[in-house]
């Protein structure tokens, strides 16, 4: 599963960020399935979500991330499912074990608070995250997560971030600036 939020206005510009959690919902797991630990990895490159508006199955259009294509017709993984080192880091950001048809939480770490700093300060880096089974070759570990567009807002992804902003200079300050560059 790969995802991103956009940043866009609601975090200040210079804000240092204290905090990221990320929230998912389980809708799906096979009968009898193993628990797994499950790892977000920053991406490295760009990829696409296409134009698609059919249900899940339906063929990739162009543009669209698949396990072969980080964008369809135009841009390829390093390897099918995407290359560790190449197309996300080696390293995982955050990761919790997963067993149940439930709401999870991605606790803050270092290194998740370190990606979306980087991506605030850089928005062409922010590519979002990879969620990938710590057990990806064993039979029993898939599962199904809600997504953004899921009818139920309960159940979308949820990126929770706490940020300090730079403090606004105080009137003081402004009038002591000012007269100095009057003198």
């Amino acid at each position: 599963m790969l995802f991103r939020s956009d940043l866009g206005n609601s975090i200040p510009a210079g804000a240092t960020i204290t905090s990221v959690s990320v929230k998912l919902e389980v809708v799906k797991s096979p009968s009898g399935g193993l628990g797994s630990v499950f790892e977000l990895h920053e991406l490295t490159h760009d990829w696409g979500e296409g134009l698609k508006t059919q249900k899940t199955g339906s063929t990739a259009s162009v543009g669209e991330a698949t396990w072969a294509a980080a964008k369809q017709g135009s841009l390829s993984w390093g390897a099918p499912g995407g290359k560790s080192g190449t197309d996300f880091d080696a390293k995982a950001s955050s990761s919790v074990k997963i067993d149940g048809l439930k709401n999870y939480t991605f606790a803050s770490t270092p290194d998740l608070v370190a990606d979306v700093q980087g991506w605030l300060g850089n928005a062409s880096k922010n590519n979002g995250w990879a969620l990938l089974s710590a057990s990806e070759n064993s039979a029993g570990t898939a599962r199904r997560f809600a997504s953004s567009e899921d009818p139920r807002d309960a159940l979308r992804p949820k990126l929770i971030i706490e940020f300090t902003p730079i403090p606004e200079p105080t009137s003081i300050a402004l009038i002591a600036a000012g007269a100095g560059a009057l003198g």
